[in-house]
């Protein structure tokens, strides 16, 4: 069914009498995931959970932020929101002591101290720390998904982050601010960037050699120089003997068709070339 294209009307209160009252004490529920959508058919544990999934189909924005005009389905995202105005960072790790917006962000990121990768992608078996990078890595290196389209130039993308972004190059938005010198950036990975110039920081570190990086891609491809894995490919994992024959393979996953950069028009003949295109959005001007 396209959502797009079809008007949803949906009595909310009337969930309770579509559905039964039940007992949701066992654990068993969580893992049944008996309340399913209509409209969708995706599956919840929780009664609660379905009567608010269901407002993103009628787009029922119940929580306004008080600083500006936007307003959100979930209370928790209006406040994650509402804390990029206040820069409120309440949620804060216990081995790095960095802090965070909402609770959500702080799991995630505690994966990344336990090296802990939930998801598994059932076509190459390569493991990702977020449900939404799975998704991102199936419609881009294997289903060529893109179901997020411009209304101004009819590009189409992978993710709604991915087209959110593509957005700014028609507005010439620059929501990211930095505190220090106010320069503003369209892309919040070239704030972080910019920020780490102020203060010289190089957070990423070779187990190896010691040496010290500014960005964590450049730990990466040092990291290659280490290993004998220095032609594999990031898509399937497959090793070349060079970085000719990486390309070439590489190709096979767009079918030989050019590579786009999905923040601008480029395109390119090798995944190398578009990565390295890729940093030129990180280290863009400042205003």
């Amino acid at each position: 069914m396209d959502l797009e294209e079809k008007k949803v009307t949906i009595d909310v209160d009337s969930i309770k009498r579509e559905f039964p009252e039940e007992s949701l004490v066992s654990n068993n529920s969580a893992k049944k995931k008996r309340f399913e959508c209509e409209i969708c058919r995706k599956s919840f544990a929780y009664k609660c959970s379905l009567k608010e999934h269901y407002y993103y189909h009628t787009n029922e924005r119940r929580f306004k932020c008080d600083i500006c005009p936007c307003a959100f389905v979930k209370k928790s995202h209006m406040m994650r929101h509402y804390r990029t105005h206040t820069n409120e960072k309440p949620y804060v790790c216990k081995e790095c002591h960095k802090g965070f917006k909402d609770n959500a962000s702080l799991r995630i990121h505690y994966r990344l101290h336990s090296n802990e990768k939930p998801y598994e992608c059932d076509a190459c078996n390569k493991r990702f720390r977020q449900k939404g990078h799975l998704k991102s890595h199936v419609r881009t290196s294997h289903t060529n998904e893109r179901p997020h389209k411009c209304e101004l130039c009819n590009r189409a993308f992978g993710t709604k982050w991915i087209l959110n972004n593509h957005l700014r190059i028609h507005t010439n938005e620059k929501p990211f601010e930095c505190d220090i010198c106010k320069c503003r950036f369209t892309l919040k990975q070239s704030l972080n960037y910019h920020i780490l110039k102020h203060s010289n920081e190089k957070p990423f570190k070779c187990d190896i050699c010691k040496r010290a990086f500014t960005l964590k891609r450049s730990l990466r491809e040092h990291g290659r120089r280490h290993s004998k894995s220095k032609y594999e490919c990031e898509l399937c994992g497959k090793i070349c003997t060079s970085g000719y024959k990486l390309n070439r393979h590489q190709q096979t996953h767009t079918r030989s068709k050019s590579l786009q950069c999905e923040l601008c028009n480029n395109s390119f003949k090798s995944l190398s070339s578009l990565k390295r295109h890729s940093q030129t959005h990180l280290i863009e001007e400042a205003v």
